[in-house]
């Protein structure tokens, strides 16, 4: 004897068999109140954490996340670049001093 479990996503109502279809979502909430005695202006009172179980289509319709086949390309940061030009200067070096020789 088998269980069967039906997942339903919170938020479209799509319903499935298979729990590869779904994933699951943490969604934090923070409450805020004005202070006018704090420099910002904004203080934190509470936080309310969710999970919600949402079917992949959906998900990546709201970019909740990313394709199997999306790579992540991280950004290349100013000192990232000026490693990569100190690196071809260098081996430019390298290698007309190896040619000279």
């Amino acid at each position: 004897m088998s269980i069967v479990t039906t997942y339903v996503c919170d938020v479209s109502g799509k319903a499935g068999l298979n729990r590869e279809d779904f994933t699951d979502v943490t969604i934090l909430v923070m409450q805020y109140s004005v202070n006018q005695h704090m420099s910002s202006g904004f203080s934190s009172t509470s936080g309310v954490t969710l999970k919600k179980l949402v079917h992949n289509d959906v998900a990546e319709k709201l970019n909740l996340r990313r394709g199997p086949d999306v790579a992540v390309e991280p950004e290349t940061t100013f000192e990232g670049k000026l490693k990569v030009l100190l690196e071809d200067h260098v081996t430019e070096l390298v290698e007309g001093h190896l040619e000279n020789r």
